[in-house]
């Protein structure tokens, strides 16, 4: 009686990938002989949970075919010590807004052969991909909530990284209120970050974060001179990221002054 050892492996080429990622997965089938493998079936599945999609135009194999519907990809035959590989390309999907995104595996699992597996502990592999998160909080403080009219006030911003994972190009947008004017050249960003006021006159700016590791507190601070007009409030906002953030609700801080 003729048999085959088929053995499978599965990698995913971005264990961490952020939402919104594009990640691809190969799934390498080989035959440990001794003899040749006919009728070879073997299912792919994703997870049910919509986090984790696959992207039908974008597969391919160097042996048979793959049937997105059903996830089962026949390979045909394999000669001893011949492989067989498919690839499948998937987006990474956001969660529930608030929730933490969870890993996703991606199992593949030999469900048809011809001939007896002598050694059927090789016949499954799984793939995990785990997205990343950050919890940003920005708080913004000012020195003199009272000042008086031409009085220098400093503004200070503080962004800390609270999740489990380095965040990457973060954007704060800094909105001045009318009765204030920004101090040219007063901005000291932290090393690594940049501030760029906006605006003719200046309306406020934009504070660029190319990343932040998870417990690291960065600072901004810079001065405007405070101008009669009643209360005012001034606000910064995280206004874009690449790493998903459960908890929005501590993205943006305003300080007034009057």
């Amino acid at each position: 009686v003729n048999t085959a050892d088929l053995r499978v492996e599965k990698t995913v080429n971005d264990a961490t990938p952020n939402i919104d990622d594009t990640i691809t997965f190969t799934v390498t089938v080989t035959n440990d002989g001794p003899d040749t493998a006919t009728g070879i079936e073997l299912t792919d599945t994703f997870p049910a949970t919509g986090e984790l999609q696959l992207l039908p135009s974008s597969i391919s194999t160097t042996q048979g075919t793959y049937n997105a519907g059903t996830g089962i990809w026949n390979i045909l035959s394999l000669n001893n010590g011949d492989s067989a590989t498919l690839t499948l390309h998937a987006d990474v999907r956001a969660p529930a807004a608030g929730t933490i995104p969870s890993p996703q595996t991606n199992i593949a699992e030999i469900t048809a052969v011809s001939e007896p597996d002598p050694n059927k502990s090789n016949n499954k592999a799984t793939a995990t991909e785990t997205p990343k998160y950050a919890d940003l909080a920005v708080i913004k403080q000012t020195s003199d909530p009272i000042p008086n009219d031409g009085d220098t006030v400093t503004y200070t911003i503080t962004l800390t990284n609270n999740g489990k994972d380095t965040a990457t190009n973060v954007e704060l947008t800094d909105t001045l209120p009318h009765p204030v004017t920004y101090v040219p050249g007063s901005a000291t960003a932290e090393p690594g970050t940049t501030f760029t006021p906006t605006g003719s006159p200046i309306t406020g700016g934009t504070w660029d974060v190319p990343s932040i590791n998870p417990g690291d507190v960065f600072t901004l601070e810079f001065k405007v001179i405070a101008n009669s007009g009643g209360l005012s409030y001034n606000e910064i906002e995280i206004t874009k990221t690449d790493t998903w953030d459960p908890d929005l609700s501590n993205n943006s801080s305003k300080t007034p002054s009057s």
